[in-house]
């Protein structure tokens, strides 16, 4: 049998498309400012992935104290993630 597969149905392949159609770079960084005092790296962790895949992340800390400040870099694999 002959099936055709549409590669638009899949919302990663949509998502892509849209990147393409607005010029949206491949990955994006975003700024994540505001976290929490009491959020955990999971905690983060969880509302992060929530937006796309998470290529990388960087949580600001204070040099003398080592504790986590209230800010971050997001790196996402796709830049419609921060749409």
């Amino acid at each position: 049998p002959n099936l055709e597969i549409n590669i638009m149905a899949c919302p990663v392949a949509k998502a892509l498309d849209v990147e393409v159609r607005l010029g949206l770079p491949r990955s994006t960084t975003v700024f994540v400012g505001e976290i929490p005092s009491g959020w955990s790296e999971r905690d983060v962790d969880f509302i992060l992935d929530a937006c796309g895949k998470v290529k990388s992340w960087l949580r600001a800390a204070d040099w003398e104290t080592e504790r986590a400040k209230h800010y971050g870099f997001c790196e996402y694999q796709h830049g419609v993630s921060c749409l």
